[in-house]
C-alpha cells in the first residue's frame, strides 16, 4: 500500500501542471483512476489473504493511461523517451 500512497502523493504534486490543458488533464485523470483501481486491488488482496487483484481490471486501467500519454511522449526527443523507458514498456 505504501507504493500506491507514494503514486497517489506525485499525482497530488503534478495535478496543478497537467490540469490547464486537455491532454495532459486526461492523463491525470487516467492516472488519477489507474490508483483507484491499484488501491480496490490492494484492499481486495488484503480480504482475500493476499490473493493476487483482478489484472484484467489493472491491465485495462493501465493500458488507458498509457494512451492518455502517448500524446504527450511523442513531444519528447528520442533521447528524452529512452530517459523515461517509455519505449520498453508494452
Amino acid at each position: 500500500m505504501e507504493e500506491v500512497r507514494t503514486y497517489l502523493m506525485m499525482l497530488l504534486i503534478a495535478a496543478p501542471v497537467l490540469i490547464d490543458s486537455p491532454v495532459p488533464r486526461a492523463f491525470l485523470e487516467q492516472g488519477q483512476k489507474l490508483a483507484a483501481v491499484l488501491a480496490s486491488a490492494r484492499v481486495a488482496s488484503d480480504k482475500n489473504s493476499g490473493a493476487p487483484p483482478a489484472d484484467d481490471r489493472l491491465g485495462e486501467a493501465l493500458g488507458r493511461l498509457r494512451s492518455a500519454a502517448a500524446p504527450l511522449l511523442e513531444v519528447l526527443s528520442p533521447a528524452q523517451r529512452a530517459a523515461t523507458g517509455a519505449d520498453d514498456v508494452q
